[in-house]
């Protein structure tokens, strides 16, 4: 089993736990009512890098052995020696993107409200709440959201992957509708993934895959992404503007 296998088991199992997930979607005939809406912004930490070279495949292999041998400790200590190497390139990925505006978040949050708004639904935003222990979400706790439903956007990732000599966007974005109860406390409803290069999926059936586009395949590692000019930057921001809309059909889908 590789180390990436073990993290999204033990994510998803902690999400299943955390949450109550089910994946059930709200009732299509009930979206006409909603009115209003908060969103958490999404806020990346910073650009995300996936190797799947031979290097990268040596370092991942190093953290399954670590596993093996050491348990949840090797787990940790072995994924923070890798995280700590790839540092360069996601650093390159930062410095190849942040000379292009907008962001791909800010597109992100952009065109989500525009097509909300486009159906008259009014957004609130607020910050990104403290993350869950596990990282596998946000604690909305203490929230101070005041609509009866919330969309959390939590970034698993957002940067890009390197692969047979060539540099793509890698972007794994998960939605969560919750909705308040009389209680005051909101309860998850729906969520689903929207997924460009990514690679290993437990299949949430709300989740969707964006299909590959051979013009976001940049030669050369994502050391070299600067060289493509605003290129990748451009991907990015379509890559966003399509998470935008498949979050706002899935999330709060409308009746047919």
């Amino acid at each position: 089993m590789t180390h990436k296998s073990l993290v999204t088991i033990a994510t998803t199992f902690s999400l299943l736990v955390l949450s109550g997930c089910t994946s059930v979607a709200v009732d299509p005939s009930k979206v006409a009512t909603i009115k209003s809406i908060t969103i958490t912004r999404l806020e990346l930490p910073e650009y995300t890098y996936l190797g799947r070279d031979g290097e990268s495949a040596a370092k991942h292999a190093g953290v399954a052995v670590s596993y093996y041998a050491l348990g949840v400790f090797g787990l940790a200590v072995g994924d923070a020696v890798r995280t700590k190497s790839e540092q360069p390139y996601r650093d390159a990925i930062k410095s190849a993107l942040d000379g292009s505006k907008p962001s791909f978040e800010a597109t992100l949050n952009s065109k989500l409200e525009e097509a909300l708004s486009q159906r008259g639904i009014k957004t609130s935003w607020i910050s990104a709440p403290p993350k869950l222990p596990d990282n596998s979400g946000y604690d909305l706790t203490n929230t101070d959201a005041t609509t009866d439903f919330v969309i959390e956007l939590f970034p698993f990732a957002a940067g890009f992957s390197f692969e047979k000599g060539a540099s793509h966007p890698n972007v794994d974005i998960r939605w969560r509708l919750l909705k308040r109860y009389p209680s005051g406390k909101l309860i998850e409803t729906n969520r689903g993934t929207v997924f460009y290069d990514a690679t290993f999926n437990l299949g949430n059936p709300t989740s969707v895959q964006i299909p590959a586009n051979n013009e976001y395949a940049f030669r050369g590692h994502v050391t070299d992404l600067k060289a493509h000019g605003e290129k990748p930057a451009i991907a990015m921001r379509l890559i966003a503007e399509q998470v935008a809309k498949i979050t706002a059909e899935r999330a709060l889908p409308i009746a047919k």
